[in-house]
């Protein structure tokens, strides 16, 4: 699926790569949620200004706090976040799979060379 048919980022109006944590987003807001949706309320994530800073392509990155509050506001879901063990499950698993693949693919092969 090409990034045209997703549309834009609903955090920062970027060409989105993909539906991530519910909404579709760019790579870095899918990021940046990742990394930080845990740390809604701390020091380091609060805002310098009034809570309204504007979140697009271009100044993304000016704060974080609300960032963070804007993904939250258009539907991202913390929930949706693999832990450390999902993650490495997942992989396995992928894996296997190839190995799996593989493994029929190379008897398939083999099977019609024989005739």
């Amino acid at each position: 699926m090409s990034s045209r048919s997703l549309g834009q980022c609903v955090v920062c109006d970027d060409d989105a790569v993909g539906i991530n944590f519910a909404v579709p987003t760019c790579a870095p807001c899918k990021a940046f949620f990742r990394r930080n949706a845990v740390k809604l309320g701390r020091r380091d994530f609060i805002c310098q200004h009034d809570g309204d800073c504007p979140v697009t392509y271009k100044s993304r990155r000016f704060c974080n706090c609300c960032r963070l509050a804007k993904c939250f506001r258009v539907g991202m879901q913390k929930s949706l976040i693999r832990s450390e063990a999902e993650r490495e499950a997942r992989k396995q698993l992928i894996e296997q799979n190839r190995r799996k693949r593989s493994q029929y693919l190379a008897k398939k092969n083999s099977a019609l060379n024989k005739f």
